[in-house]
C-alpha cells in the first residue's frame, strides 16, 4: 500500500488480520499500528525501488513472512472494533461533559450524530451476527443425512408428479 495520503489506511490493517505480510508507505494514516520491522515494511513515499527491495525479501524469507503475519495478526486484534467501542464511546462521552462553553452548541449536534452512528452500528453488527448464525445452521441442517434424504424424496416425488 503505497499511499502519499491516506486518513488510515485500513487495506493494511486488513492485510494483518488475515495474517498477510504488509509493505506500505511512510503516510501518516498507519503510522500508529504500522512498525517497521515488527509488523510491517515501512518505506519512504514514492521509494519504489525500496519497496521492491522489500518485497523481494518477502519473497525470498519464509521467516520474515511469518514474523509479519504473527505480529500483524496481533496488531489488528489489539484494533478490532470489540476492543476500541468502549475507548470510543468513553471519548464520546468525556467531549461532551468537557467541551468548552463557547463551543458545546456547535459540536453537540456532531457528537449526538456520532453516538447516533454508533448506536445503528450496533445494531447492524448484531444483526449481521444473527444473520451469519442463521446460515451457519441452515448449512449444518443441509448437510444433515435426514435432510439430504428428505430432500432427495421430494424431488422424486416432484418429478412423478410431472410425469
Amino acid at each position: 500500500k503505497l499511499s502519499e495520503v491516506e486518513s488510515f489506511g485500513l487495506p493494511n490493517l486488513e492485510m494483518m488480520a488475515c495474517g498477510g505480510a504488509v509493505i506500505t508507505s511512510a503516510f501518516s494514516g498507519q503510522e500508529e499500528y504500522a512498525v517497521n520491522g515488527e509488523n510491517a515494511f515501512v518505506v519512504d513515499i514514492g521509494d519504489l525501488e525500496k519497496a521492491t527491495q522489500r518485497l523481494q525479501t518477502l519473497v525470498h524469507d519464509t521467516q520474515q513472512r511469518k514474523r509479519f503475519g504473527e505480529s500483524g495478526l496481533a496488531t489488528a486484534r489489539k484494533r478490532s472494533w470489540d476492543t476500541l467501542k468502549p475507548d470510543f464511546a468513553e471519548a464520546l462521552e468525556q467531549m461532551a461533559v468537557k467541551l468548552p462553553d463557547g463551543n458545546k452548541e456547535s459540536c453537540l449536534p456532531r457528537l449526538e450524530t456520532l453516538a447516533l452512528g454508533f448506536r445503528a452500528f450496533e445494531e447492524l453488527t448484531a444483526q449481521l451476527r444473527y444473520l451469519n448464525t442463521w446460515k451457519k445452521q441452515i448449512q449444518a441442517r443441509e448437510r444433515s443425512w435426514i435432510y439430504r434424504i428428505a430432500n432427495k424424496l421430494y424431488k422424486l416425488r416432484g418429478k412423478k408428479a410431472d410425469s
